[in-house]
């Protein structure tokens, strides 16, 4: 197994490189990638390694704003991985369809040659090593996946909408994590897994001339003649495949490790002194009590009583012989972090909700003194505007500033009507003076309050001298003109 695809796949190839390369290989990776060969670090043995190590954090919102998902497991990177093992497994393989979800396969299942049960997640490993073409057939659908003929982006040509206040807008080819049957697998993926056909041209004919992509590339399809080519070339026109897509978005919350540093160097004689010391130790008490004969480590020599040393023999070690074991056999790697610092990158909406209300409303009230108030005022209008169509389209009599004169008495300047609503009599008349200039302004208000109602006459005038106006008639204009 170890010489067959060892560049298709990153965990074959990692114990390829471990093979030719003695030492122990150190992995530093999160719970969302399982060990991808991208963070290996190479022990070798008989020396000391030290790693000083960085930690990032990565905090983003997700759609509209980013194109992360918060329901991701696993990273993307190993996710498109997994895209293309599916595909070999099953084009190489003869593998049936093999259920992905999350960038995951379900945990695999076979027997050893013993019956007993192994489970493994990399479908590659249930292949049969021994065709002699397999690694031909892995190594085409590698060449496929590079130029974008396999495990496309899942979400590509997939529209979808988002609104934000009174403002809507549409994104194509952005991941939505929208679970509507609640079992915790994004709609898009399942809408996306459904497609078993899809248009693909290969990385030289997928632009057109103008720099743009084949507005075709990725819609399903059932034969070759519905992917042609948008330019109308034959020798564009692309092909229908069976289609296998990668559904990975970066998860919106996650942390990164990196190697900042790193340094070999000879392990200190006392430090192999110590090793060969408790491996002794250890291999002379597990030989007295259950004897091991694949145990590599043999008990300590015995003395000899006359000469005061260690005896010699195949079946034992001294203790040079238990250090330069050490030496040939064991690593040691010190893994720290460089600082207590933590690189922590977040992406957020430039401006949230609060924000931008405040934005608009500063604006409109420097530009055009629009408030809170005049949202009031324009609602009391409608309000206004509603009540008054029974009296505009009925006809029925509004109560309005009658028409009067230095004569009339102050119950005259009231409508009849409303003179009978509010009881007025004229003995309990409190007479009151105002200026021309104040009636003026009550007429003036006064006619707006009527146009505004619908009223298109009204009789008023300006009387040369002053006039007497009775207390409930004032606050009655005032109040219908909202003064």
């Amino acid at each position: 197994m170890l010489n067959v695809a060892v560049q298709q796949d990153a965990a074959v190839a990692s114990a390829q490189n471990s093979r030719w390369a003695s030492g122990a290989s150190v992995f530093l990776h999160s719970r969302l990638d399982d060990m991808n060969a991208g963070t290996r670090i190479l022990a070798p043995p008989g020396m000391a390694t030290d790693v000083s190590m960085g930690q990032s954090v990565f905090k983003e919102t997700n759609f509209p704003y980013t194109n992360c998902s918060k329901m991701s497991i696993t990273d993307s990177s190993l996710c498109k991985l997994n895209c293309v093992r599916r595909a070999q497994a099953i084009e190489c393989c003869g593998m049936s369809d093999l259920p992905i979800a999350l960038g995951r396969f379900d945990t695999l299942k076979a027997e050893d040659p013993g019956g007993e049960e192994i489970r493994y997640q990399n479908p590659l490993l249930g292949c049969n090593m021994l065709d002699p073409n397999l690694a031909k057939c892995f190594a085409e659908k590698a060449k496929q996946d590079s130029e974008g003929e396999i495990c496309l982006n899942g979400a590509t040509l997939m529209t979808e909408g988002y609104s934000k206040l009174i403002f809507s807008q549409s994104k194509t080819g952005w991941y939505q994590t929208t679970d509507s049957n609640n079992n915790d697998i994004p709609d898009q993926e399942e809408e996306s897994a459904t497609i078993e056909m899809q248009c693909v041209w290969p990385e030289a004919l997928r632009f057109l001339p103008d720099g743009k992509e084949e507005p075709k590339y990725g819609r399903k399809c059932t034969e070759d003649t519905d992917c042609k080519s948008k330019n109308g070339d034959s020798d564009r026109n692309g092909k229908c495949v069976k289609a296998y897509r990668a559904f990975c978005p970066n998860p919106c919350d996650y942390l990164k490790y990196s190697v900042r540093s790193q340094g070999v160097y000879p392990l200190s004689s006392s430090a192999v002194t110590l090793m060969a010391s408790q491996e002794l130790a250890w291999a002379t008490h597990q030989a007295t009590e259950a004897p091991d004969p694949a145990e590599r480590w043999k008990p300590r020599c015995a003395r000899d009583p006359t000469s005061n040393s260690f005896v010699d023999t195949p079946s034992c070690f001294t203790n040079e012989e238990a250090q330069a074991f050490v030496l040939e056999n064991y690593a040691l790697i010190n893994l720290y972090y460089q600082d207590f610092e933590q690189t922590v990158l977040l992406r957020d909406a430039a401006i949230d909700t609060v924000t931008l209300l405040g934005t608009l409303g500063g604006n409109l009230g420097l530009c055009v003194g629009f408030s809170i108030m005049t949202i009031v005022e324009w609602i009391e209008l409608g309000a206004f505007a509603l009540l008054s169509m029974p009296f505009f389209y009925f006809g029925i009599k509004m109560p309005y500033i009658k028409r009067i004169n230095e004569d009339s008495s102050p119950i005259d300047v009231l409508d009849e009507d409303v003179a009978i609503v509010l009881k007025v009599r004229e003995d309990e008349i409190l007479s009151v003076q105002l200026t021309p200039s104040a009636y003026v302004c009550v007429c003036v208000c006064a006619r707006v309050y009527i146009c505004a109602m619908g009223v298109t006459k009204t009789h008023m005038r300006v009387p040369k001298t002053h006039m007497h106006a009775h207390a409930h008639a004032s606050r009655i204009i005032v109040a219908s003109t909202g003064l």
